[in-house]
């Protein structure tokens, strides 16, 4: 059985330090707060940490739902790099994974994010990749937008508790 490979990648330059950023991104249940198909986080610990495993509820289509069982399956520190993978998604998506890299560059912050996914090949596989891939594309797109703000807010607010 063939597969159809998905992968979408956005970067945006974060008026944040390093470190702020890092945090955000390892903060697993701030996720629904700049992540838009993630409605709730269902089961997970405070950071995300190598071989962590957390569940989300996330909206698939209009009143659609599912549960997604997530795994870290790397977050190096040192590197400012996390993989998280999820391998219960239904029907044709298969090995859904999302990826977060956080690059210093003096007082701002690159963060880039990732995300892709495997659609297993059947009749439909043209229509729904395509579908799929403009909306994962969008929806990375606006999720990291979010997040910058976050982080902005974030390191704003940490400068203010500085200065006073």
């Amino acid at each position: 059985m063939s597969n159809k490979l998905i992968r979408h990648q956005h970067s945006i330059v974060v008026d944040a330090d390093a470190e702020t950023v890092w945090a955000l991104a390892c903060a697993v249940p701030r996720y629904p707060e700049w992540v838009g198909v993630t409605l709730a986080m269902l089961e997970c610990g405070n950071l995300a940490v190598t071989g962590a495993t957390y569940a989300e509820r996330t909206r698939v289509l209009g009143p659609i739902t599912t549960v997604g069982h997530w795994t870290v399956v790397t977050c190096d520190e040192a590197a400012m790099f996390q993989r998280h993978e999820c391998r219960d998604e239904p029907g044709p998506v298969k090995e859904m994974w999302l990826e977060m890299q956080v690059v210093a560059a003096g007082s701002q912050t690159r963060f880039d994010l990732a995300i892709g996914c495997r659609v297993t090949a059947g009749p439909l596989t043209r229509a729904l990749s395509k579908t799929l891939s403009r909306k994962l594309r969008t929806g990375n797109d606006e999720n990291i937008h979010r997040f910058a703000a976050l982080a902005e807010s974030a390191g704003a607010g940490a400068a203010n508790r500085f200065a006073g």
